[in-house]
């Protein structure tokens, strides 16, 4: 039988409980596992689960706050009765802020999509520079700042400057990771540049009249590598600020040059990252 009467109180079998509340058998064992929704009676003897009709409005509660996504932790929290109403709110409004800034990022994840798309459309393959926007952590350095001109768009000054960093960090601490070159003019400017050479450094260091030490921020960057010949290094500059005009990103802090492989001869591996934050 896939009923049968307790008391004054009309039972169901499991799979005849499941038909009715549009589930599955598998649900409920589920839902039985995590104390969700108990069966009103189990057989001693053949081990079956009988559930009562008056148990549907539960059952119909757990898939209406499953369907807003909530956790069955969630769910089990909100059906218990010493949850107040004002418990319950902030727990739907916490859901509701996830929800919307799942939208924002399926929206921003579309334009950069449409973007790739005419960026194809235009040249007509893909880009050989792959453009990502990425957290980067705060980082404890040593620096020495200077202002350099160029020639033939190469630093005048900025690898003594490395080179003078590079040297105090091995004589009073230790750099544990690749060198940056932290650019505080603005990409486009011509002549004179103010810009820092700084090594990564695993605890502070004394201070000398001229090597600094301080933490560059926690950023949200659009990033590119380049790796090649340092005569089309700009190709890696030109990749990542079209992709910072066509995703409709602005400039918000000092960019940087990562330098991760410097030492071969003939090509290099730079990462160039910009702060950027949506407009």
């Amino acid at each position: 039988m896939s009923r049968f009467v307790k008391g004054k109180v009309m039972m169901l079998k499991i799979g005849m409980f499941a038909k009715v509340g549009q589930v599955s058998v598998k649900t409920l064992h589920f839902y039985e596992k995590k104390r969700l929704l108990l069966p009103k009676h189990i057989d001693t003897f053949s081990g079956f689960r009988y559930y009562s009709i008056s148990q549907i409005p539960r059952l119909n509660r757990i898939l209406a706050l499953k369907d807003l996504g909530l956790s069955l932790e969630q769910i089990y929290q909100i059906l218990q009765d010493d949850l107040s109403a004002e418990e319950i709110r902030g727990m739907l409004r916490l859901r509701q802020a996830e929800l919307e800034k799942q939208m924002l990022d399926v929206q921003a994840q579309l334009e950069r999509v449409a973007v790739r798309i005419n960026q194809i459309e235009l040249e007509g393959k893909m880009s050989d520079y792959d453009v990502i926007f990425k957290t980067v952590e705060p980082i404890l350095v040593a620096g020495r700042r200077i202002i350099v001109t160029e020639n033939n768009e190469v630093p005048v000054g900025l690898p003594e400057a490395f080179k003078e960093t590079k040297e105090y960090v091995e004589t009073h601490g230790k750099q544990i990771g690749p060198s940056i070159a932290v650019w505080y003019t603005p990409v486009d400017a011509e002549h004179e540049e103010d810009v820092e050479a700084v090594c990564p450094i695993d605890q502070p260091i004394a201070e000398s009249e001229r090597i600094k030490v301080h933490e560059l921020p926690r950023e949200q960057v659009a990033s590119v590598l380049f790796k090649g010949k340092m005569d089309d290094f700009m190709q890696g500059y030109d990749a990542v600020l079209n992709w910072i005009e066509a995703n409709r990103y602005t400039i918000v802090a000092p960019f940087r040059e990562v330098y991760h492989d410097c030492d071969q001869i003939g090509e290099v591996a730079i990462e160039i990252q910009f702060p950027v934050e949506k407009k």
